[in-house]
């Protein structure tokens, strides 16, 4: 923490905002992808934070749905999406993009981490990778769409 803030006060300029990381040293070969993976998981942590927070104060949990997308450039990326079964219009979403060097197991396990800590333990799973838009022309599923899904693949 010392150096965390010593290196705050140090880059501290008028009209600039930092939130210095502090983690261990990384290989320099293994640092851009620590990097990234850090600053990924700082952003899901603060969009789940704050989407759930909005949901609960207005309808309760949300349902969340997990699911593994092929994007139309060719990448690949788990989203998770948030639905109410009682308000519609309420979906929220995060994309987390998938590189070579990612691991897609301690990926997941982030994530579903991060549900736990927020109380949220019953994501649905799509048991598919899906297409990059869903039948609506949207990135994220609501719970009614991966219930569908489920039902679909179980009856072929």
């Amino acid at each position: 923490m010392p150096f965390t803030r010593l290196l705050t006060q140090q880059l501290a300029q008028p009209g600039l905002e930092l939130l210095p990381m502090a983690r261990a040293p990384a290989a320099l070969y293994l640092a851009s992808t620590a990097g990234r993976a850090a600053q990924i998981e700082l952003a899901f942590s603060l969009f789940l934070s704050n989407a759930v927070r909005q949901f609960r104060l207005a309808v309760g949990d949300p349902a969340v749905v997990l699911s593994a997308h092929r994007t139309n450039d060719g990448g690949a990326e788990l989203r998770v999406s948030l639905s109410s079964v009682f308000d519609a219009s309420m979906l929220e979403g995060f994309r987390w993009p998938l590189y070579p060097p990612d691991d897609f197991a301690e990926i997941h396990n982030k994530i579903i981490s991060l549900l736990d800590e927020c109380r949220l333990n019953d994501a649905l799973s799509p048991p598919t990778v899906m297409a990059d838009l869903n039948a609506r022309g949207g990135r994220f599923l609501t719970a009614r769409d991966a219930e569908l899904l489920e039902a679909a693949v179980r009856t072929h």
